[in-house]
């Protein structure tokens, strides 16, 4: 991959570049603002449980059972469509840092000034090596 970023890098120019570098740190941050949105979106889905629940076993009013089923529908179909399009955005933004010649798994630690994009990705990385190094028994079948 490394080599496909080099060759990219020597199509576009610096400018360019840095555009593309910018671009992406802004759809980042869009993606970090959509995630608030669906943990409010899972929320919903919960407290539309709670509503179901109420109503079924502790007997309680009878429109909380078609609040909860209706708040149930809307929330899990507007959880599910920013599940999707997060999954799409950040697949977005991995192809533009790579048409910028930007290898994200051999960037340096640094010193704190990176974009919050690369922090988020670097952290994601130590989480799922972490994970793996811990569980890679259980992973493999033994």
């Amino acid at each position: 991959m490394a080599a496909e970023a080099h060759q990219i890098v020597k199509d576009i120019s610096e400018a360019e570049r840095r555009n593309l570098i910018t671009e992406a740190d802004c759809q980042t941050q869009a993606v970090m603002r959509l995630e608030v949105y669906k943990r409010l979106g899972y929320t919903g889905v919960a407290a539309a449980a709670l509503l179901i629940y109420w109503q079924v076993y502790l007997s309680g009013s009878e429109w909380f059972l078609g609040l909860g089923i209706a708040l149930l529908v809307i929330f899990g179909i507007a959880a599910l469509i920013l599940t999707v399009g997060i999954a799409n955005a950040k697949k977005n933004i991995k192809a533009i840092v790579a048409a910028a010649g930007i290898d994200l798994d051999s960037m340096p630690l640094g010193n704190g000034k990176d974009s919050k994009f690369a922090q988020m990705v670097r952290r994601a990385n130590t989480k799922a090596e972490g994970f793996l190094s811990k569980h890679s028994n259980e992973l493999d079948g033994e």
